[in-house]
């Protein structure tokens, strides 16, 4: 059985030496407050040192030197040009240089090897009683910190001096970091909502839901995010992508009746006039259609802004993404949703809204494998809609809905 506390994370079958080195691992903490004048002990700066120079090494190439610095007259000096102070109470420091040379080909394997080093050396740091911080942005910015304590340590050139660590006794308790869910950032067999209990979840529940399906309650979900490090996906071979044209108003309005997003036609028109009528030029870069084999439109998703306010040019707005009824299943969602939000970022927008709703469930789930996330106010207004999402799907990402008991939503709105 494994079970996690504030100490740490503790499971059967694991000898004492293997528990004490988990607890050190979990209770290592980012120490920025006060440290006590207490020295620290050459034995334990050298163990410490020791420490970091057995971490692992790109090639063996050993790129990684350390210098402890303990005399007072030297920390002066060092605490003298960091500004702001970091660490200036602390009887020791710890600076890691780095050498950055070709290990392997064209690879330099510098920035991995001097991070296993300062990781261990804080690991060391924390089961000697000591607390630490890594400083390395502050000391390497562009005012070059590390090049003047380079200078005061007499650091020869071509070796870089990237980091430093204080060390001592803490004189505050040090705070502990507050930490995304384990099932947010960790899984096994595959991605986040790729995982194999959720894809075992969201089979089991087609085989009572449509992908649409108008049983389920209804409640307007709303999911933001950033265009950054959006993947890229083809389409299934045969397929193809296509802008819109003059004369696709009727293409659009028969996929998403097909796709059961319109009751009528006549529903179909009063959309299209809301949305997109007078903006047919900005659709021939903004709205996408999925071709098949035989030319026939089979998809389509708009990458466009919100039209209750002006385009500012950094939020974008995915609209309407529908896939025919007879062409689900192909997987074609992904690729034209990331084509449509590609589109976005190309076009300036650093951030995507994405309306939906819980009858669309199954499309729910693509957004959250995508990195989307519930907008805060969106997930408290309705927290039922994603807990229904939650119970179909078991998405990793909605853990914080799950129910006590993760079992399928009623056509009543409530889990059974």
């Amino acid at each position: 059985m494994n079970t996690e506390s504030r100490r740490g994370f503790h499971t059967d079958g694991i000898t004492e030496e293997g528990q004490a080195c988990l607890d050190v691992i979990f209770s290592r903490r980012s120490y920025r407050g006060k440290y006590r004048p207490d020295p620290v002990p050459r034995e334990h700066l050298d163990a410490i040192l020791r420490a970091g120079l057995s971490a692992p090494s790109g090639c063996n190439r050993q790129t990684v030197s350390l210098i402890a610095v303990d005399d007072p007259t030297l920390l002066a000096r060092i605490r003298a040009v960091i500004d702001p102070p970091a660490g200036e109470t602390a009887p020791a420091v710890i600076c890691v240089l780095s050498r950055r040379i070709i290990a392997y080909r064209d690879r330099c394997f510098a920035t991995q090897d001097y991070a296993a080093a300062i990781e261990n050396m804080l690991l060391a740091i924390t089961a000697l009683g000591y607390r630490s911080c890594w400083y390395e942005g502050h000391i390497t910015d562009t005012d070059r910190i590390c090049d003047r304590i380079a200078g005061i340590l007499d650091v020869p050139e071509g070796t870089e001096l990237v980091c430093v660590l204080p060390v001592g006794i803490a004189e505050e308790e040090a705070r502990l970091p507050k930490k995304k869910p384990f099932a947010e950032r960790a899984w096994y067999n595959g991605f986040g909502g790729g995982t194999e209990r959720s894809r075992m979840r969201v089979a089991q529940m087609l085989q009572k839901y449509h992908n649409h399906d108008s049983r389920l309650p209804y409640y307007e979900l709303i999911l933001e995010g950033k265009l950054t490090d959006l993947p890229v996906m083809p389409l299934p071979a045969g397929y193809r992508f296509e802008n819109y044209r003059d004369g696709d108003r009727e293409a659009w309005i028969r996929i998403e009746r097909s796709a059961k997003e319109f009751s009528s036609w006549d529903e179909g028109e009063e959309a299209w006039r809301k949305y997109y009528e007078g903006h047919e030029e900005e659709l021939k870069k903004r709205m996408f259609f999925v071709v098949n084999e035989q030319g026939q439109k089979a998809a389509t998703a708009t990458a466009f802004y919100d039209i209750r306010s002006a385009d500012d040019g950094v939020n974008g707005m995915l609209h309407w993404v529908a896939v025919c009824a007879e062409e689900q299943g192909k997987g074609l969602s992904k690729p034209l949703i990331l084509k449509a939000l590609h589109t976005m970022k190309d076009s300036g927008y650093t951030r995507a809204v994405i309306p939906t709703q819980t009858t669309t469930w199954l499309a729910c789930k693509v957004y959250l494998d995508l990195g989307f996330r519930p907008v805060p106010r969106n997930a408290e207004r309705s927290r039922k809609g994603w807990e229904l999402i939650r119970s179909l799907t078991w998405h990793p990402a909605l853990v914080e809905f799950a129910g006590a008991e993760e079992k399928g939503p009623d056509t009543e709105g409530t889990l059974l």
